[in-house]
């Protein structure tokens, strides 16, 4: 099955979202794009790939493991702004971008379950890891975009549940299923 490791977000955090991705879409309407739904929007953690029932385990157990360890903490994002990857002006991905807001960090949280998951034998994407929200995928980067004259208000948001997702990819779109939970404590 195909997973990955994730954040969802608060519903009032995808509606807001889902506003400012309509906005884009008035204003990117010439260019050929692939809006995600705002029911899905999350923030990835790690992408595993295809992996078995017994590596689900494993990955269930790193990631309770590391989530416990925070006990008693707050993690809070920030989402600062609109981008793209791998440029704004010849953008394949448009994305909202994330920073932390709290001693807490995500990064760290992240960073940490995927050295774990290196160690216990995971392939994993070694790329530098930015927080972000995927808003949508450019089908033809044929036109430049223009950035300049898009305002994004910032947002913020507290993160109390991490997730190992299964994804099934259909002609409608994704559908992601939460196979594993684990929620900081107080």
């Amino acid at each position: 099955m195909r997973a990955f490791l994730a954040v969802e977000l608060p519903d009032n955090i995808k509606q807001k979202l889902g506003d400012f991705s309509n906005y884009l879409q008035h204003e990117f309407k010439r260019h050929n794009i692939v809006w995600v739904n705002p029911d899905i929007y999350h923030i990835t953690l790690e992408f595993l790939g295809d992996i078995g029932l017994d590596d689900a385990d494993v990955v269930s157990k790193v990631l309770e493991d590391e989530i416990r360890d925070k006990a008693g903490r707050r993690v809070c994002v920030r989402l600062v702004e609109a981008g793209a990857f791998p440029s704004k002006y010849r953008p394949r991905v448009l994305i909202v971008k994330g920073v932390n807001h709290s001693d807490l960090k995500l990064n760290d949280i992240q960073h940490n379950i995927h050295n774990k998951l290196l160690n216990k034998g995971f392939e994993l994407d070694n790329k530098k890891w930015h927080m972000h929200i995927t808003l949508g995928r450019v089908k033809e980067r044929a036109a430049r975009f223009n950035f300049d004259k898009i305002e994004f208000t910032p947002l913020e948001f507290e993160v109390n549940t991490f997730h190992l997702m299964k994804s099934e990819l259909t002609p409608q779109g994704p559908v992601y299923t939460s196979l594993y939970s684990a929620t900081l404590r107080a």
